[in-house]
């Protein structure tokens, strides 16, 4: 897709000089004289990246930018301010307001090509990592759904005699979906942490929006670690399978939350095809688990992993 730069100045031969500089770069160009013109184009369109001139009859760029962010949804669109004036206040001021960079007049192409490069890469990163978060969030709001699924299945579990088998069976296929959403959002986890990593190396001209960013790869770092799937299956193990977790916790302590995640899914009748396909895992993976876990338990090579499990 095409990215847009909307260029608002007063003077009509510094746009077409931007333009000019820019023409061979590939981008798409918006044109605003004052800020009621810039107003009207973002109703309309909202841009890649926003030139913005600090002296302008009426308003100022500084003025305006606090007008468009008051009135326009723009976080995630770079403004570069552009002024003849050289006092560091001047630049204080821009960065405090919104800028992400700065530059003096008269500009140099190269300079305008490289800073306008940059912030085109800061904004894809940032609408990337807001996009990923929305994706993330709708799957929290589904795995919240197939929580109070599961919690109704387990009643039908505890209160329903003669109908246990049909219960579990129930039981058993919500919480694959629910397993499996749980591993998606692992997944989209370490995307975003792709992203929030692009976003820290392109901040660098802008300390606020690093700070923001290294926060938010902190808490994204930290979540990723967690296994958000445990807690919904110790309580399905709890109810299906009364007295497993403890057997295996006391008689084998050197089993790990994910051997003992894997022993349920054995005791489920679940094959190493459709629990790869559930975790998005080679079955390869799989297998090496099983067998990881047939050693904790002692196992020789002819005894059945799925007849001892049975067992317990």
């Amino acid at each position: 897709m095409t990215k847009r730069i909307l260029i608002i100045d007063d003077y009509e031969s510094d746009r077409m000089l931007y333009k000019e500089y820019l023409d061979d770069q590939g981008y798409e160009f918006m044109e605003a004289s004052d800020g009621d013109e810039a107003s009207q184009l973002l109703t309309r369109q909202v841009p890649d990246v926003i030139l913005l001139d600090w002296q302008m009859p009426k308003m100022n760029g500084l003025e305006l930018l606090k007008e468009i962010d008051q009135q326009f949804d723009i976080k995630g669109t770079p403004v570069i301010m552009i002024t003849g004036m050289q006092q560091e206040e001047v630049r204080k001021q821009a960065f405090d307001h919104g800028s992400v960079d700065f530059l003096s007049k008269p500009v140099d192409q190269t300079d305008l090509q490289v800073r306008v490069k940059r912030a085109m890469e800061s904004s894809e990163a940032y609408m990337g990592l807001k996009s990923k978060i929305g994706k993330v969030n709708e799957l929290n709001k589904k795995v919240e759904i197939q929580k109070s699924e599961i919690a109704k299945l387990q009643q039908i579990v505890g209160s329903a005699e003669g109908n246990l088998s049909e219960a579990s069976q129930l039981a058993s296929m919500q919480l694959i979906a629910y397993e499996s959403d749980h591993q998606s959002i692992q997944n989209q986890l370490r995307d975003l942490l792709t992203l929030i990593e692009s976003l820290v190396t392109h901040a660098e001209s802008d300390s606020h929006l690093r700070a923001k960013a290294l926060e938010l790869q902190s808490r994204m770092s930290e979540l990723s670690r967690q296994d958000i799937g445990w807690k919904g299956m110790q309580v399905y193990a709890q109810k299906v399978f009364p007295g497993l977790l403890p057997k295996l916790q006391l008689k084998y302590p050197g089993l790990t939350v994910q051997d003992i995640k894997h022993c349920i899914y054995v005791k489920m009748g679940m094959n190493t095809a459709t629990v790869s396909e559930m975790l998005g895992v080679s079955e390869k993976s799989i297998t090496v688990i099983r067998d990881r876990i047939r050693s904790k338990f002692d196992l020789q090579l002819d005894d059945s992993l799925t007849e001892y499990i049975a067992q317990l």
